[in-house]
């Protein structure tokens, strides 16, 4: 489908009038969120970017078009997520020549590493990360599941109208649809696909 036949697809679910576009911002605006959900939630589109580190600064900015981070490689050494309360136990401005080995999410833009880098680095890691959905399409869902964002929203919209029939189906359809889904990225990941697991890059 592309992001109108979505859109449509919506719409006819929720019983509105092919000639009735007066929620079709709405529609939009729900459709792009879903995409985005679902593409985090699988990792359907990912990338891999160089993180520069600043000495004396635990701050590292993400690439502009993060999502989720997936792994972070600095040499031979795969950086483990903490909890802000992990990283609070730490000695406050700890240094290592050695490098972070630690980092936080410190806000949408940033992440925040430990040790803090003793030294400027241009390319001090690396970072496999989801990136942001296509805008406006759904090309980085598999065809097949196209209908999975679409059937989130019908809950979403149908939900605020009290339609809970509706609600109950859309929901069901989108948990079977997300099930499906499942399925078939770890039958592609066992078929060869170049999809990594994350336990690649634990030690």
């Amino acid at each position: 489908m592309t992001f109108s036949q979505q859109k449509t697809y919506i719409r006819e679910r929720l019983g509105i009038s092919s000639t009735d576009t007066s929620k079709d911002t709405e529609i939009g605006l729900y459709l792009n969120a879903a995409i985005l959900e679902v593409v985090a939630d699988h990792a359907l589109k990912t990338s891999k970017a160089d993180l520069a580190f600043t000495a004396a600064d635990p701050l590292v900015t993400l690439p502009a078009d993060w999502v989720r981070t997936l792994s972070i490689q600095r040499g031979t050494v795969t950086l483990q997520p903490i909890t802000w309360e992990e990283y609070a136990e730490f000695t406050a401005g700890e240094r290592s020549a050695d490098g972070p080995l630690y980092y936080d999410q410190a806000s949408g833009t940033k992440l925040r590493v430990l040790p803090t880098p003793g030294d400027t680095d241009a390319t001090g890691a690396v970072i496999w990360y989801v990136q942001s959905p296509t805008a406006d399409d759904p090309v980085d869902i598999p065809a097949q599941f196209h209908s999975l964002p679409c059937e989130r929203v019908v809950a979403l919209m149908a939900a605020a109208e009290e339609a809970l029939d509706l609600v109950r189906d859309a929901e069901a359809r989108a948990i079977d649809l997300e099930d499906r889904l499942a399925r078939f990225l770890q039958k592609r990941v066992g078929e060869g696909s170049q999809i990594i697991p994350l336990r690649v890059y634990r030690r």
